[in-house]
């Protein structure tokens, strides 16, 4: 009879399990996981390690998810966000504004300036050859642009750091970068690319 009830048990448990699984239902695995606009793209928040999300859609290394939570209700709105047109408007009318108050003050190029995207990761004679592409979004053009790449394990450890260096950036302009870094490529699990002047 004991032995029954642990079957059923174990059963019931693994029903449960593939039907959590089946739904698309996974957990974020490593802390403070970016959640972005597109792969690639802006951060909009990061995820804790062990936040429970549904997968909506799947495509090569990136996932769509569906959060659920919790938000202050204050901080939610019915209304409907301006029209183009009159976002246009405003927009002019405050860059007139900040132009005349701020003439001196010069906007600061940062990691959100920039899109990062096709990033591959090949082996190339004991190294990780790392290639993709760079958009400046900052609205500026830039003699040279320093990029750091890190590299991360299955566990979220460090297994490589390389750089690469870009010149004569244009606005609004996509550009091919690549570096070799002294790890094996099979190793990597997660990267990230920060801009650093």
């Amino acid at each position: 009879m004991r032995k029954r009830y642990l079957i059923y048990l174990f059963l019931c448990l693994l029903v449960a399990s593939i039907t959590a699984f089946a739904q698309g239902f996974l957990v974020i695995k490593f802390d403070k996981t970016k959640l972005m606009t597109k792969p690639q793209g802006q951060t909009i928040t990061e995820l804790a390690k062990g936040t429970k999300v549904k997968i909506i859609e799947s495509k090569g290394n990136w996932s769509k998810i569906q959060l659920e939570g919790w938000v202050l209700k204050d901080s939610i709105t019915d209304n409907r966000p301006p029209k183009k047109e009159n976002l246009v408007k405003e927009k002019n009318k405050n860059k007139a504004n900040k132009d005349s108050k701020n003439k001196k003050k010069d906007t600061k190029v940062t990691n959100s300036s920039f899109i990062y995207g096709n990033v591959t990761l090949t082996r190339s004679f004991g190294y990780t050859r790392v290639k993709g592409k760079i958009t400046n979004y900052s609205g500026k053009y830039l003699d040279r642009a320093k990029f750091k790449i890190t590299l991360y394990d299955s566990n979220n450890n460090l297994i490589g750091t390389g750089y690469t260096t870009m010149k004569e950036l244009k606005p609004k302009k996509t550009y091919s970068f690549a570096t070799s870094i002294s790890c094996n490529p099979v190793e990597v699990e997660n990267y990230n690319i920060e801009f650093q002047e």
